[in-house]
């Protein structure tokens, strides 16, 4: 990876960072477990309240400092998330992640 990173760097001036996100809180709830199951598959596997201020506090922290670090640096961004859904069926975390973050 490092060689990687210095070869775009003399050819391109570009630098290279590979940032990770892991999503934030998310109820994991089993909505066929729960009472009231129509309303419990809305939320199910969706990041929480908390996970979302979370989620964009990190993020926004982090894209922050990649255009302080690079103000004279060609800047791009390239968001990839996972497809997986809880149980199968409920809500993507990872995916609500990545919007999150590109706001």
């Amino acid at each position: 990876m490092e060689r990687y990173r210095e070869k775009l760097q003399a050819e391109q001036g570009w630098q290279c960072k590979i940032l990770l996100q892991r999503h934030g809180q998310y109820d994991s709830a089993n909505p066929a477990l729960s009472g009231n199951q129509q309303e419990a598959a809305k939320h199910a596997g969706l990041l929480t309240p908390e996970g979302i201020s979370r989620t964009k506090l990190v993020a926004r922290g982090k894209i922050t400092e990649i255009f302080q670090t690079s103000s004279n640096t060609p800047t791009d961004f390239l968001f990839l998330h996972s497809p997986t859904k809880l149980l199968g069926t409920y809500g993507a975390r990872a995916q609500q992640t990545a919007e999150i973050a590109t706001d």
